[in-house]
């Protein structure tokens, strides 16, 4: 299960390399690449990451050892901190994917809808000028 890029016109899975920001947006490697080169700004919400503990780039295929040894000599209670703040990450990055999916699933609908409506009336008229033939 991968996370979406936040730049609002990709939307692909975050697979090799992740931006993440401290205002919890995830970027692509090339749309945080591209858009952090341009300026220190997030780009899905606007909020400042120009600090240096507000946005890093990492990589996802870290190993288990990678991972574990990235992790040593923290204190449990500091190991269980940062992995509620990840899962915070993930949860909150999850919730807005559905807010996505439902957004544009109400503008198929509202278009359906007006398709719908508009074919509707077509065959309203054309049934009224078959029957006046």
């Amino acid at each position: 299960d991968y996370l979406l890029c936040n730049f609002r016109k990709c939307r692909r899975p975050v697979k090799e390399y992740a931006w993440a920001t401290s205002c919890s947006h995830v970027f692509c490697d090339e749309h945080g690449t591209r858009e952090f080169a341009k300026q220190l700004i997030c780009p899905a919400c606007g909020s400042d990451v120009s600090q240096p503990d507000h946005l890093i780039r990492t990589s996802l295929h870290l190993d288990e050892r990678q991972k574990c040894l990235m992790l040593a000599g923290y204190s449990p209670a500091d190991l269980v901190k940062v992995g509620n703040q990840a899962y915070a990450f993930w949860f909150h990055q999850k919730q807005e994917e559905r807010k996505y999916h439902a957004a544009v699933a109400a503008t198929i609908k509202d278009r359906f809808t007006g398709v719908r409506a508009q074919y509707e009336h077509m065959a309203k008229s054309l049934k009224s000028e078959i029957e006046a033939l």
